[in-house]
């Protein structure tokens, strides 16, 4: 749910100095339970707590985010229509926080809230302000440059992403179970090859 934030607004609109600090939070999930890990990022001085509006229902969350591992966010660009939007995130590929969500935990797919985090010029908190709503595509390594930094590429896309999945994706046995273990699609990748007869008892039905 992205909204304009009025407070943040009303200093752009009198052109005062507003600092906007990304956040970003990214929900992978465990490879063999699929149960959700949360993890937030932030360009921030410190390990912070902060109220955050969820994106998917709009009631204000609390949220921990570490002050190590983002370290850039492309344009976010707004627009109508089906075409998939992508944005290049930059991580730290010796954080432990990052290290957690796309070594430890299964990052593709996820999905990633972005917020900015805005101040007036003394650095008083103004608001926590929506900014996108997506999904992790790709998360290549790179190799850093002669005394660059070793970085993890992530690209987002859009919710319209989803629509180009594929539903084998969406309605597997593995994506069913995560719904309170739901087994109703746990035969379904072999119920091709099973031939029942009209007429005759049903083997499987015990």
């Amino acid at each position: 749910m992205l909204t304009v934030n009025a407070a943040a607004q009303a200093y752009r609109e009198r052109r005062a100095d507003l600092i906007q600090i990304p956040m970003l939070y990214i929900e992978s999930r465990d490879f063999v339970s699929g149960e959700l890990h949360g993890i937030g990022l932030w360009r921030g001085d410190d390990i912070e707590s902060v109220s955050v509006p969820d994106l998917k229902t709009g009631i204000p969350i609390v949220r921990t985010f570490y002050n190590a591992g983002l370290l850039s966010i492309g344009d976010v660009r707004y627009e109508s229509g089906l075409n998939i939007r992508p944005i290049s995130i930059g991580l730290s590929a010796i954080s432990d926080p990052v290290l957690v969500a796309f070594r430890q935990y299964n990052a593709r797919g996820a999905e990633v809230q972005l917020w900015r985090r805005c101040y007036d010029i003394n650095r008083k908190p103004i608001a926590v302000e929506a900014w996108d709503f997506g999904y992790v595509n790709t998360a290549p390594s790179e190799r850093p440059t002669s005394g660059g930094e070793f970085s993890i590429s992530v690209e987002i896309v859009s919710e319209v992403r989803m629509l180009t999945q594929g539903s084998e994706l969406r309605k597997s046995d593995q994506a069913q179970r995560r719904r309170l273990n739901d087994a109703f699609r746990q035969y379904k990748a072999v119920t091709v090859d099973w031939t029942v007869p009209w007429g005759t008892k049903d083997v499987r039905v015990k």
